[in-house]
């Protein structure tokens, strides 16, 4: 059924006059005429637009005969078949598929329903009849007519409902009931009273309420309604102040009862009591495209309740306000416009009997979705491959449309909320329809001729043998059978198809022509031509170009081309890439016109012509004086042939001593002066050439990025006799006159940026472009990653010039190994491998620059903010010395002033645990009993604590040195003593969780003992006798007795301190040391130790049980040394996994400024900088040139291989890596 209004009509006969307002008409009795669309007051936002409300049911008209054994009431439904807009009737009809009335009274039992039930609603215009046969005649009955949808128990439609009331008629008087909405409120207020709920006739009987509806004053009630429901609005109109179907029947049903029957009354301007009114609900729904962004398009919205309107959300805006809902079932009917009725949607929503609104959906959390639409089409047919443009809305502008062309997806090939442009997929043919599915959501559809036809040749022309692919339309390659005949009436073997292509191989016997191509039991398509053999042109790139350029040419056969021309003139650099491609430069003396390809099989020329400009294309000489020869290149036309003239500035005409097909020779006039020379070929356009300078200096080229001290070659004219050649003001003291045309000249102390003058007698030449001093050069980034090592390395900066060289370290590489890109880029392509991969360093004849290799900018990460410039965190850390970094990146503090720091990997502070007064616990002295006991953080002391060490449960260790003491911080808080042990200094825990610990007796630099111990067990804590037993003084000498907890594993040292020997030491045991501090371990499990007054770094073997030296960091003290032999006094060590052993230098070796770096030693014992400049502050930088550090005595990486530094004299200084480590998750 198509969309229509709904007119019902019944038709009754009747000799009874009814009041106006039930519904019937008699003589000279105005009746209610039809009901109109409702004119709503509804306040909209801005958002949104009110449409005039129209209901589902227009109007209904009856009419009735009686008889002796009851009423006979025949109806009639007409559909007039018109609508337009968005009207909910419109849209609702479409579910409508029959008709069902029925009659009902106080005095029946039942409803009386029309012969056969649903009856189906005509779809050819016609009326449906309808018969109410033999109803018991009767007063104050009420009639309805219903729509109902197509499903099998016909659903009522909610709003698809007026009402009427009669009475029997009591001669042959003919009346018409009409329905309308205000005759359904009538109706809705008796039918309240006649279904007897006790909520509204109370204690009545069925007696008294039948006696109550017989006797009711339908006038009465119906002017009452006529006020509440029109208002000051004209009764019958079309305007309402309350539409009928919000009034709530049964309150007034019971008002009627509680007043014994009497109507109630309604004075000029009283209100309608409130009760009276259903409870409505407001919503605000929200609706979204599939991919969750608001729509740019006008949205249309309704409720499919009788009296709400429709509103527009306009275009940008997700939600439209939908104001006095009443009571039942609805649904949200969404729609946008577009093509064969755009795109809609249904949500369900409801309202009780409170006006309190349950929706499904329509909320900002779970909005309404609507399909993508398609409003427009650039093209409705095409072929395979044609690009065709999808105008619509909700589509997904960052991808993930679908668009199929029947059951195939095409490929999208731009994609905007609005617009997708999409290839027409190949394989299909007919017609088919276009719909598009972004998140699930599938749009309308829009229909779309494919063309059958040969789309193109992959190439224009071949040989026999060769391979050619034809793509093809309109059917599907792949599974038709094809047959391929070429001119000549030679078949093609087909070697291959998809969908959309043929490939074939050209058959012996083919001859120049279209190729046919037929689909099994389909028509021959024909393609364009296919040339045999002889070359053949498609394309030119550029079209036009001067002398000289460079122009590709597309087509076939140009394999063993002989040659090719310009208008007839022969090209130059003539290059056949392959046999679809040649290029050549643009010949001297060629002239517009077709450019032709031979080989010796033919010649092929192009239809489009190479357009070769007329112009000057070059000078001789820049300038020049009266009486010298110039010999001017033109393109375009050939000087023999087209008789030019040749004009000086000033006027002057010179005399042409010779010409070529694309040259001019000229003598410079008498009276020329300096200014643009003019050709002007017969016939022609006067061309204009460069200026021409006469008589003084003029400089056209030199060579830039110079050093001082360097030469420059100056190129121009009128050089001869030069009095002085200057750089920026700066004149060149040595320079030496050539020739009239070049000056080689030495770059003067002084020289800046700026233009180069020559002076003559006859004046001065300034150049056109500034002349630039090679400036030292720089590097401003640096693309290494370390864990390749076989990598290119590539270089960012400025001023990398031919000559220049590379450094890795202190040494120079080999210039093959490298290549300079430009002037800002550096690659390096096979790095050494038997260098320490530290620093890089250019060099140019201006000066150098250095870089790390691995490190980017020093930062300042941590500390007190009013001693810097800048920090990323301000917090004051006291004497930070030994730091450790977790395996989240947490990093831990210890500090000499007895406090231990904990901060996150943001730099935030986490905890600091001790007041900066040395001791076990803050509550020792009221509590000594407890001294060694479990404590807490709040509550936990330190004694200068150097530093720390983490497990992999996440617990840290502290070395509490001159507490003699191991303390473990439990991941839940808790500071426990874990062992007691001489002076511990440097801690680190291996991968299989054994602690490694140094200790000296006494702690720090007057040790006479220096230990390396171990602690195998790390969750097992010492009785408390065994902690105090350290402190027992059991000898007569009244020297403490250090006895160790048993936990604690000496494995070198014990003995008297005293220096390294030069060979490895075999047992480890055996080893003696001076003076030991920080500790680290590398990969293979081998520890490192920093031997401090031995000024080196040893290693201990643990799997060949010996101590070797591994670094000496004292040379030659107090001569002065360097960075790859410092001298420098050592605190806490790191190692990571490659085994390299990172050193802060905090101290010194004064003539050299070895202090505040940091240092690294490779496996291979190499000792480099990596950062610090030497001098003492906490400036930020490049590492190498710039970063500064105050007292840098612990480092440690995070495990992307971050390096942070303790930097006693201010906080925490980070440096992150130009390639981050992976990090293991």
């Amino acid at each position: 059924m198509k969309r229509s209004s709904l007119a019902l009509a019944l038709l009754m006969i009747s000799c009874t006059v009814l009041p106006p307002g039930t519904g019937q008409k008699g003589a000279g009795i105005p009746g209610n005429s039809p009901l109109q669309p409702a004119t709503l007051p509804v306040q909209s936002p801005a958002s949104q637009t009110v449409f005039p409300h129209q209901p589902l049911i227009d109007s209904a008209e009856a009419k009735i005969s009686g008889s002796a054994q009851g009423d006979h009431l025949s109806l009639k439904v007409i559909i007039p078949r018109a609508s337009s807009g968005m009207r909910v009737q419109a849209l609702e009809l479409d579910k409508i598929s029959h008709l069902r009335s029925w009659v009902s009274s106080n005095d029946l039992s039942a409803p009386i329903f029309n012969l056969d039930n649903y009856v189906a609603v005509r779809s050819d215009g016609q009326n449906t009849a309808l018969s109410i046969k033999t109803v018991p005649r009767g007063k104050n009955r009420v009639v309805s007519v219903q729509g109902y949808d197509n499903t099998t128990n016909h659903a009522p439609i909610e709003g698809a409902l007026l009402k009427a009331v009669y009475s029997s008629p009591e001669n042959s008087t003919e009346i018409v009931l009409t329905f309308t909405w205000r005759s359904t409120a009538t109706a809705s207020v008796l039918e309240s009273l006649i279904k007897k709920d006790p909520a509204v006739v109370g204690n009545l009987n069925a007696e008294q309420v039948n006696q109550l509806i017989e006797n009711l004053n339908m006038t009465q009630l119906n002017a009452l309604l006529d006020k509440v429901i029109y208002g000051n609005n004209p009764v019958g109109g079309t305007t309402y102040a309350l539409h009928p179907s919000r009034l709530n029947a049964d309150v007034l049903a019971k008002a009627i009862v509680d007043a014994n029957g009497t109507v109630p009354v309604l004075n000029a301007g009283d209100p309608t009591p409130a009760n009276w009114i259903k409870n409505m609900g407001d919503i605000t729904l929200v609706v979204k495209t599939p991919n969750q962004n608001n729509f740019n398009s006008q949205i249309q919205v309704q409720i499919t309740d009788p009296a709400s309107p429709a509103v527009i959300i306009s275009a940008g805006q997700n939600s439209a306000s939908l104001p006095q809902i009443i009571p039942g079932t609805w649904q949200a009917i969404v729609k946008l416009e577009g093509l064969n009725g755009g795109v809609s949607t249904r949500a369900n929503l409801s309202v009780d009997a409170n006006g309190v609104v349950q929706l499904t959906e329509g909320t900002q959390g779970n909005p309404i979705i609507l399909p993508p639409v398609i409003k427009a089409i650039t093209a409705t047919q095409g072929a395979s491959g044609t690009q065709i443009t999808l105008t619509g809305d909700g589509f997904n502008p960052a991808g993930g449309n679908t668009v199929k062309f029947g059951t195939v997806t095409a490929t999208v090939d731009v994609t905007s909320a609005t617009s997708l442009v999409v290839t027409v997929p190949p394989g299909i043919s007919g017609t088919v329809p276009i719909q598009v599915t972004n998140n699930g959501k599938t749009s309308n559809q829009v229909n779309f001729n494919v063309e059958s036809k040969i789309v193109s040749l992959s190439k224009p022309g071949g040989k026999a043998g060769d391979t050619l692919t034809l793509q093809v339309s309109g059917f599907d390659a792949s599974s038709s059978n094809p047959t391929v005949t070429f001119a000549g009436g030679a078949n093609a073997t087909v070697t291959g198809t998809t969908a959309g292509s043929i490939t074939v191989t050209v058959p012996a016997g083919a001859t120049t022509g279209a190729i046919s191509v037929t689909p099994q039991g389909g028509t021959a398509l024909q393609s364009p031509t296919y040339t045999l053999n002889t070359p053949v042109i498609t394309s030119l790139n550029p079209e036009s170009g001067s002398v000289g350029a460079t122009v590709t040419v597309k087509g076939a056969n140009f394999t063993g081309a002989t040659g090719a021309t310009v208008n007839g003139q022969a090209v130059t650099d003539l290059t056949v890439v392959d046999d679809n491609t040649l290029t050549f430069k643009v010949p001297v003396g060629a002239t517009s016109g077709a450019v032709q390809v031979t080989t010796n099989q033919g010649t092929g020329t192009s239809q489009t012509p190479l357009t070769v400009p007329q112009q000057i294309v070059a000078l001789s000489s820049p300038g020049g004086k009266a009486g010298d020869s110039v010999t001017i290149t033109v393109s375009g036309f050939n000087p023999q042939t087209s008789n030019p003239t040749v004009t000086f500035a000033g006027g002057a005409t010179a005399t042409i001593t010779g010409s070529t097909n694309s040259t001019l020779t000229v003598t410079v006039p008498a009276g020329a002066t300096t200014g643009a020379i003019t050709v002007t070929p017969q016939g022609g356009t006067a061309l204009q050439s460069s200026t021409y300078t006469l008589n003084t200096p003029v400089i056209s080229s030199f060579n830039s990025n110079v050093a001082i001290g360097q030469q420059v070659v100056l190129s121009g004219a009128n050089f001869t006799n030069a009095t002085q050649v200057t750089f920026n003001g700066v004149a060149a003291p040595t320079y030496t006159v050539n020739n009239d045309g070049t000056i080689t000249v030495t770059v003067p102390p002084g020289a800046t940026d700026g233009p180069i003058r020559v002076t003559t007698p006859s004046g001065t030449g300034t150049s056109a472009t500034n002349f630039v001093l090679l400036k030292p050069p720089t590097i401003t980034h640096v693309n290494y990653n370390p864990l390749q090592p076989l990598a290119p390395i590539v270089l960012t900066g400025t001023n990398y010039v031919p000559g220049s060289t590379l450094m890795i370290g202190t040494t120079s590489i080999n210039p093959n190994t490298y290549t300079i890109d430009s002037t800002t880029q550096i690659t390096i392509h096979t790095p050494p491998q038997n260098l320490a991969m530290d620093s890089v360093t250019v060099l140019n004849a201006s000066g150098s620059a250095v870089s790390s290799l691995i490190y980017k900018d020093v930062i300042n990460f941590v500390g007190d903010a009013t001693k810097v410039v800048r920090t990323d965190v301000n917090f004051a850390i006291d004497s930070p010395h030994g730091i450790n970094v977790d395996h989240d990146t947490n990093i831990y503090i210890a500090s000499l002033l007895h406090k231990v720091y904990k901060f996150n990997s943001a730099g935030q502070n986490q905890y600091v645990s001790g007041d900066g007064i040395s001791g076990w616990r803050k509550d020792e002295v009221t509590n000594p009993t407890a001294k060694f006991f479990e404590t807490t953080l709040a509550n936990a002391r330190f004694n200068g604590p150097e530093d720390l060490a983490n497990d992999a449960a996440g617990n840290i260790y502290v070395a509490d040195t001159t507490n003699h003491a191991i303390r473990k911080i439990t991941t839940d808080g808790k500071v426990q003593v874990l062992a007691r042990l001489p002076g511990p200094e440097g801690i680190e825990i291996s991968s299989n969780g054994i602690l490694y610990v140094t200790g000296n007796d006494p702690p720090n630099g007057n040790a006479t003992t220096s230990y390396v111990m171990k602690i195998t067990d790390l969750n097992t804590l010492p009785s408390d006798a065994q902690i105090r037993a350290y402190d027992a003084d059991a000898n007569s000498d009244g020297k403490a007795d250090h006895t160790m907890t048993t936990n604690v594993t000496v494995i070198a040292g014990g003995a008297t301190s005293g220096p390294a020997t030069a060979t490895p030491v075999s047992p480890i045991s055996a080893a003696r040391f001076l003076h030991l501090e920080g500790l680290g371990i590398d990969g293979q499990g081998n520890v490192f130790v920093a031997d401090v007054d031995n000024f080196q770094i040893r290693k201990i073997d643990l799997q060949n049980n010996s101590v070797s030296v591994f670094a000496t960091l004292s040379w030659s003290y107090p001569v002065l040394n360097s960075d790859t032999k410092p001298y420098i006094e050592m605190h806490e060590i790191r190692v990571d996994p490659q085994g390299n052993v990172f050193v802060p230098a905090a101290c010194c070796n004064w003539l050299f400024n070895n202090a505040a770096k940091i240092y690294k030693i490779s496996p291979t014992g190499q000792i480099s900088k990596i950062a610090g400049t030497g001098t003492f502050s906490v400036l930020e930088g490049k590492p190498l040139t710039e970063a500064t550090f105050s007292s840098p005595r612990g480092v440690d990486f995070a495990p992307n291989g971050t390096l942070y530094i303790s930097d006693t004299g201010w906080g925490i200084r980070r440096i992150d890596r130009f390639q981050p480590l992976a990090v293991n998750p």
